[in-house]
């Protein structure tokens, strides 16, 4: 019974990296096909506009708890993906704006 509560904070650990790692490859496939036909029919602008809103508003409020200087409120495990998720919304939108036609 005592490893297994030496072991969760560990797992918890892990779990969280492998969901950094996993948001960052999040966007790719939709990014490399809009890049590959140089359109970007059949994706929706608007989703993609609320979705970058969605996670500013999330980073913002992470940022501003302090949470990429690793405060008690919200670890930087908690940020980093949604951080790096709104990245690549930001890449897929400018590339969805520089694509034609857009619908």
């Amino acid at each position: 019974m005592l490893e297994i509560l030496k072991l969760t904070p560990l797992s918890s650990v892990w779990r969280g990296y492998a969901v950094l790692v996993g948001s960052c490859f999040r966007s790719t496939p939709q990014i490399l096909r809009i890049i590959k036909a140089d359109s970007a029919a059949g994706v929706s602008l608007f989703a993609s506009i609320a979705e970058l809103v969605a996670y500013s508003i999330t980073c913002a409020y992470n940022m501003r708890l302090g949470a990429v200087t690793h405060s008690n409120h919200s670890p930087l495990v908690k940020t980093a993906p949604v951080c790096v998720t709104l990245f690549a919304n930001i890449t897929c939108a400018c590339n969805m704006l520089g694509a034609a036609p857009l619908c």
